[in-house]
């Protein structure tokens, strides 16, 4: 009679599942000995490119907004030699800003991108949505996790206070003074051009610093009109004029308007009259301006403004007891200015 082979398709058998178990331990073992290197490897990384353009100046800065993206994510996904590029770039649009985050591939295409509008100058408002915007293009999987929330300080029991004396009673605390963001200084340079401020049209100088808290700036400016000789009276008058002018200034956009506050000296002499003389005499005007900047790098700017100022106080020359010349009612002049920014400031918020 032929023997039962089950038994030994059974024995086989056994030998095989033992195997399977031990492969498959071993596949195990090694996966958890090398997903936390895999996963460390796999850490996004990105270079950042972002600028600032006209109407954004006050906007955090790149520093700002990479610090921000590293505290959302955990770790710093910026690498300068990094194959993705993440370019940001924000500027004024209209009463608002406008801020436009774009995911380009190692060969420049964009690989997407979506534009933020924000329908104020805040730039904090706007800012927290750049910030989301560059971690989810750089890290989509890790920008959707949620914030682990800071943990609370740990307070200490309040010590016991003696009781205060009836008749020293505890005065409140005053609150802190508010504190002011640092402005944006700049440096200005401008050449002149004047009717009216003096005898004969001229041209001249000026130097200027200005401080610039978002939209408003202030402006303080010397400048000298240079000498310039005119015909009277069968001989010249040459005249020149040095001053100081404090101007308060709103920006809207690239037009800028000013109302202008100036002070100085008015120096004449004769030439070629019977008399000749030299004289000196004040003078105190108020003013408006009225212009247009063009940013030309993020510290470079370019400027064009026309004033006009009416003199609170006349001069009039004479030439023996014949008045030659008396200070017009109104003095229109064209700037046309250089300014270079000394501070990019991080208080700039809401410019």
């Amino acid at each position: 009679m032929t023997e039962p082979r089950t038994p030994q398709a059974a024995a086989t058998a056994v030998p095989f599942a033992g195997r399977a178990k031990r492969y498959l331990l071993a596949s195990l073992c090694t996966c958890l000995l090398t997903g936390p290197v895999l996963a460390q490897a796999a850490e996004p990384r990105a270079q950042l490119q972002y600028q600032r353009e006209p109407g954004a100046e006050a906007c955090e800065d790149e520093e700002s907004l990479r610090n921000s993206v590293i505290g959302r994510l955990g770790f710093n996904p910026f690498d300068p030699a990094a194959a993705r590029v993440v370019r940001v770039a924000v500027r004024g649009a209209g009463e608002g800003l406008l801020a436009k985050v774009e995911l380009l591939g190692s060969s420049g295409t964009v690989l997407g991108g979506r534009e933020i509008p924000s329908s104020s100058r805040d730039c904090r408002e706007l800012g927290a949505s750049v910030e989301l915007a560059v971690a989810l293009a750089v890290d989509p999987v890790g920008a959707s996790r949620p914030r682990e929330p800071a943990a609370p300080p740990s307070v200490a029991a309040p010590p016991v206070a003696a009781p205060s004396s009836p008749s020293s009673p505890s005065s409140p605390t005053a609150p802190p003074p508010p504190s002011l963001a640092s402005p944006a200084l700049s440096a200005s340079l401008a050449a002149l051009a004047a009717v009216n401020a003096l005898p004969s049209p001229t041209g001249g100088l000026a130097l200027g610093l200005g401080a610039r808290w978002g939209d408003f700036e202030l402006d303080l400016e010397g400048a000298t009109l240079l000498p310039r000789r005119a015909d009277v009276a069968g001989g010249w008058l040459n005249a020149s004029s040095l001053g100081m002018t404090l101007a308060p200034c709103l920006h809207q956009g690239p037009a800028i308007g000013c109302l202008a506050a100036s002070a100085g000296m008015l120096r004449i002499s004769g030439d070629g009259l019977s008399n000749p003389d030299r004289a000196q005499a004040g003078y105190v005007q108020l003013g408006a301006r009225l212009g247009a900047q063009l940013r030309a790098s993020a510290n470079l700017s370019a400027r064009a403004t026309f004033f006009l100022d009416v003199p609170l106080s006349h001069t009039t020359v004479l030439v023996g007891r014949q008045p030659v010349w008396t200070t017009p009612a109104v003095a229109l002049g064209l700037g046309v200015s250089v300014a270079w920014e000394l501070q990019t400031d991080s208080g700039r918020q809401g410019q």
